[in-house]
């Protein structure tokens, strides 16, 4: 007889062995019928005609971490500005399937076949973690573990082929399981290595603080230890071998990122007629909102798993409903959380909804926003009022009284 930890184990191979057939097929997919084969949408009597390759393959970001690999790994100054615009730590996680490409391949080879082999390699790398991270879902849900699987709806899944951004979930995810299972210094590691790639992931160093000093107050002093020491060596390393810009850059060009047309911020200046960038009211008054909904949790209690599920979850969706500039790719961050804190099949329905929404107008309509203007717009108001549906859904999952304060996972 399997024991339960085999049999998870066992459903954890399986999925990855099929996901990495069904990646590869449209991988060769793409290359048999070419880089010009064409797909047409009508719609409202208008002809949108995009790649095939649009259905599920986006060359622009993996091209840009494909130049960051290629100078990381040989440095010549020539894109310094590209380096820079991310985390040191996250330009090598781009250099692993540089490095494994020329295992196999003739250094000097052709540059197209160099950047069609890297992107093969970073998107298979992609579904290994995302097979992990539904792994991790499954395993940290107590009942309805089917749901996890839903990490593998059409915009995920388009987003983990095509960005890294499943890795800091899923770093996310492993700091939120550690800390489930008592092992505080590895959860701030996970979570530490996780704001090293992308610093989004600090949004729940309260919550988990919080939780701790609710159920296990003695660890507090330990937990806060191992926190400034990861970050105190992270930032040294930093500071030694890439310098002062290393660290500081990366964040003040993001910082200098004022607004985007599918965030929050840039619905409100339609609806007051009023134009924003980085030094108005609203700009300081949104960046503010993002710091204080999940500041919040330092005055309610968070006893339970389920609680520190469910305001890890409005912290990140108030992260991103905030956010002066929208990422379709943050779907990757906030699914596992959605999925851990849904209780029945019915509240999957806006989750797919946020998912197929986003699938749809990234990356269709928003190619072709010009021809679409209302449409587009339309469905960002959709897409927000979804991410604030789930911050209030989550809002009054978590001050529900009646719920099973024994539970011992999500």
């Amino acid at each position: 007889m399997i024991s339960d930890g085999g049999m998870k184990t066992r459903k954890f191979f399986i999925l990855l062995t099929i996901l990495l057939l069904f990646t590869s097929t449209l991988h060769l997919l793409r290359y048999t019928r070419g880089e010009k084969a064409e797909i047409s949408v009508h719609l409202f009597n208008r002809t949108v005609t995009g790649k095939l390759q649009t259905l599920f393959y986006d060359p622009h970001d993996l091209t840009i971490y494909f130049e960051i690999a290629k100078w990381f790994t040989s440095p010549s100054g020539t894109f310094q500005e590209i380096y820079y615009s991310y985390p040191p730590l996250a330009n090598l996680v781009f250099t692993i399937p540089y490095q494994m490409m020329n295992m196999f391949l003739i250094s000097n080879a052709d540059l197209e076949v160099q950047k069609n082999i890297y992107f093969v390699i970073f998107s298979l790398l992609m579904v290994v973690l995302a097979s992990m991270a539904i792994h991790t879902v499954y395993s940290l849900r107590k009942s309805y573990q089917w749901m996890a699987y839903f990490m593998l709806l059409p915009a995920c899944y388009y987003m983990t082929l095509n960005r890294f951004d499943i890795l800091p979930a899923y770093l996310t995810l492993l700091s939120l399981q550690a800390l489930l299972r008592g092992r505080e210094k590895w959860a701030f590691f996970w979570l530490t290595l996780g704001m090293m790639i992308k610093w989004y992931p600090a949004v729940l160093i309260p919550v988990f603080l919080r939780f701790l000093w609710d159920t296990n107050r003695d660890k507090i002093k330990s937990s806060l230890i191992y926190l400034a020491g990861y970050m105190a060596v992270g930032h040294v390393l930093l500071l030694i071998f890439g310098g002062v810009k290393a660290i500081t850059l990366p964040y003040m060009l993001q910082l200098d990122r004022e607004i985007n047309q599918e965030s929050l911020m840039y619905l409100m200046t339609i609806l007051m007629g009023t134009k924003s960038d980085g030094n108005s009211f609203l700009h300081y008054f949104f960046v503010f909102m993002q710091i204080l909904i999940p500041s919040l949790v330092l005055l309610v209690r968070v006893n339970t798993p389920r609680r520190l599920c469910y305001w890890s979850g409005i912290s990140i969706t108030a992260f991103i409903l905030f956010s002066p500039i929208y990422s379709p790719q943050w779907i990757l961050w906030i699914m596992p959380f959605l999925l851990l804190c849904t209780d029945s099949p019915v509240e999957l329905i806006p989750i797919i909804l946020f998912d197929g929404i986003t699938y749809l107008y990234f990356p269709f309509i928003y190619g072709n926003k010009a021809l679409f203007p209302g449409l587009f717009i339309t469905m960002m108001i959709i897409k927000t009022m979804i991410l604030a549906y789930f911050m209030f859904w989550l809002y009054r999952k978590a001050n529900t009284r009646f719920r099973l304060e024994s539970e011992q996972s999500c």
